[in-house]
C-alpha cells in the first residue's frame, strides 16, 4: 500500500481523556480490508507513535484492536 495520510484511511479519527494525564486515539479505519492493510504495513505501531511524538511519555500504552486505538500521556 503506498503511503498515504490517515486521514484518507479512516472514516473516524477521535481523541478523548482516558484518565488523568492520559488520551486516546480512536481510529475506525473505512473498511476492513484497509484495516488488514494498515495492521500487516506496520505503519501504526508504538515505535511510529513515540517517533511522530504522539507518545511523548517513557511508558506510553499501546492497544492494537478493532479499531486501533492508541492511548498516550499528555504533555504536562
Amino acid at each position: 500500500m503506498p503511503a498515504k495520510k490517515l486521514s484518507e484511511l479512516a472514516r473516524t479519527i477521535r481523541s478523548k481523556n482516558a484518565g488523568v494525564n492520559e488520551i486516546t486515539f480512536d481510529v475506525v479505519f473505512r473498511t476492513a480490508e484497509i484495516y488488514e492493510q494498515v495492521k500487516r504495513s506496520g505503519a501504526l505501531t508504538l515505535s511510529i507513535a513515540v517517533a511522530r511524538r504522539l507518545a511523548p511519555s517513557p511508558r506510553p500504552f499501546f492497544v492494537e484492536s478493532d479499531p486501533e486505538q492508541i492511548a498516550v500521556d499528555q504533555c504536562p
